[in-house]
């Protein structure tokens, strides 16, 4: 597997949120406004209804995919290892 580009800070910071509430959302204990829904499903190559919807394995890929894609242009890119 290619090495990690970005961390969940990046992608947190990306949709103009808080990691902790990446967090809330990603683990299914809360769930994000329909407009941080369409952020996080434009950074991550989704859906809105995969962040409404709570599904936590599917939150949890959509976030593993962020982590190992290259960065848009300009984006924030780590060597995290």
């Amino acid at each position: 597997m290619s090495k990690r580009t970005r961390t969940r800070a990046d992608l947190a910071e990306a949709v103009s949120t808080t990691y902790s509430w990446l967090s809330e959302i990603a683990n299914g204990n809360s769930r994000p406004s329909w407009d941080l829904a369409k952020r996080l499903a434009a950074e991550t190559g989704t859906t809105p209804n995969i962040w409404m919807d709570g599904n936590v394995a599917a939150m949890q890929s959509a976030i593993v995919c962020f982590l190992y894609a290259e960065p848009k242009d300009g984006g924030p890119a780590h060597e995290a290892g």
